[in-house]
């Protein structure tokens, strides 16, 4: 029993939950996974947001406790975005999670 190590690092900013250590969502998001063109989609429009925002990557991976590399291939759609991760985005970026879908067509994708 009795604390382990690490109990008392520092908390995330105030209104961004992390369920998980950042070593563990690196690795998580890493995974190599079959992308869509819905991935690609939202990757564009994480990335139009964060530029309108004149948010840098290194400040964007900074508040998601991710490194710059995972938010570019978040951007690039070439590393699938977890739920949990995209409603963090959602919380920094100020937009709905609907934004990120918003204008994409399933019936114009062959992967539905």
């Amino acid at each position: 029993g009795g604390l382990h190590a690490g109990a008392h690092r520092d908390k995330p900013p105030k209104g961004l939950v992390m369920n998980e250590t950042p070593g563990a969502t690196q690795r998580k998001c890493l995974e190599p996974a079959e992308t869509s063109t819905v991935d690609v989609y939202i990757g564009a429009r994480i990335r139009g947001r964060r530029l309108m925002l004149k948010l840098s990557a290194d400040a964007f991976a900074s508040r998601l406790f991710l490194p710059v590399a995972v938010i570019q291939a978040f951007e690039e759609g070439m590393v699938r975005i977890r739920a949990s991760t995209l409603h963090d985005i959602s919380n920094i970026l100020k937009v709905p999670i609907r934004f990120f879908f918003d204008g994409y067509t399933a019936s114009a994708a062959n992967d539905v």
